[in-house]
């Protein structure tokens, strides 16, 4: 009996385990690295739409129609408001709409719904 091929059979399986064990964690590390460039950009998307309220909703407070092109806090956007809502566009730093829910007699912010494309969510 030839012992050859035994101490072949062992590298090979040790081979297929090393390559396996790295694989994973290749995965893993483009999986956290996906993940955190999901945040930053969830961040980006937040950050924008936390700025875009608070714009309008001050305007509203002080009784200041609003109805145009706007920078606050590093945020570009344009705003059209009716009598229960507002409608928001932001220009920069991301692009997205903000259909923006009123209520009440002096116009405070309800609620708001962001309006994203597909393709810049991924």
């Amino acid at each position: 009996m030839s012992k050859k091929g035994s101490v072949s059979i062992y590298f090979l399986s040790i081979f297929i385990l090393i390559t396996a064990l790295i694989s994973v964690i290749a995965e893993n590390s483009m999986n956290r690295i996906r993940a955190i460039t999901n945040l930053r950009k969830a961040n980006d998307y937040l950050s924008a739409e936390e700025a875009v309220i608070r714009c309008i909703s001050c305007y509203l407070k002080n009784e200041v129609p609003v109805s145009g092109y706007y920078s606050y806090a590093g945020v570009s956007f344009r705003a059209e408001c009716a009598a229960d809502s507002c409608l928001a566009e932001i220009i920069d730093p991301v692009s997205e709409m903000l259909d923006i829910q009123l209520y009440g007699d002096d116009s405070h912010i309800y609620d708001y719904v962001p309006i994203r494309e597909w393709d810049q969510i991924h």
